[in-house]
Order: structure tokens, then sequence, then C-alpha cells
């Protein structure tokens, strides 16, 4: 398979923009993606986007495999990993596949992810939003974030 990582890469950095400080985000201080929660001991404010390219690359991408999936399900995972984490992408991918929810990216996953057909991809793009919804319903203050969330999808099923 191609690699898509350079175009995946270009979508999130869109996504994502430049330093942002919401009182809202429970990520809080945020740059090119990167929050504070989850890089506590990183500069957020003063991040390159070179800097930021070595994390999604590292802790994103190669986190979920993203060199072994197929062209759109690859985008589609590492940016859910990136906005909803790599553990919940990796779970939602596997209920989508019928595997075990472990949250482990293993071969039986991927054998199954590798045979999705766009379609498939979009159904797993729209699981998504479903994720969204429920993180919505258990923490109403995430609703500000909605509006984004929903055209980010969108933005990623009109690549599939």
């Amino acid at each position: 398979m191609q690699s898509n990582w350079e175009k995946s890469l270009d979508f999130i950095l869109e996504q994502e923009g430049e330093y942002t400080n919401d009182p809202r985000d429970p990520g809080g201080e945020t740059k090119w993606g990167i929050c504070k929660k989850s890089y506590p001991n990183l500069d957020i404010k003063n991040l390159t986007k070179d800097q930021a390219k070595e994390i999604y690359k590292k802790n994103y991408w190669d986190a979920v495999k993203g060199d072994e999936l197929p062209d759109g399900l690859d985008l589609a995972m590492v940016d859910m990993a990136v906005n909803q984490g790599v553990t919940t992408a990796i779970k939602l991918l596997q209920k989508h596949v019928g595997t075990t929810e472990d949250g482990i990216l293993g071969p039986m996953t991927l054998a199954k992810a590798k045979a999705l057909s766009p379609r498939q991809i979009l159904v797993f793009l729209a699981r998504r939003i479903e994720a969204y919804m429920n993180l919505m319903n258990k923490n109403t203050k995430l609703l500000c974030y909605a509006t984004n969330w929903f055209f980010r999808v969108v933005a990623l099923a009109r690549r599939i």
C-alpha cells in the first residue's frame, strides 16, 4: 500500500490550526492539535510545526498502523486518533469490523480493515459521529465543538 502519511498530515494540520488556549477545551493549551494534557512537559506555545509532525508520525500514524491501512481508512484512523485518542480510534475500528475491542490493533483487525470497501469506510465515519454524540452526552460542555467536529468528519468523507 502507498503511504498517505503526508496527505494525512496536511489534513490534520489544516483542521487543528495554530495556538489556542480555550478554557472549554479539556486538552488545555493546544498548538497544531498537540495539547498540554497529553504532553505536559512540552512547551506548547513554542512548539514548531516540525516537532508536531514528529509527534503525529510516531504517536498517531504509527500507532494506528497507517501504512498498513487502506486508502481513506488510514486518514480516518489517524485523524480520529488525534482528535479522540488512539485507543478510542482502534476500539471503534474493532467494533466496526467485528473483532475484540481491546484497543490493540492486531493482525485480525488489520486483515478485516484491509477488506473494507469505500462505503464501509463511510459507515465507519458515521460511527465516529455517534462516538462524538456519546461523548457530548457525557460532557455537555463539549457541545461547543459539535459543529466543527461534524464538519471535520464531512471533510474526511469527501476524501474517501
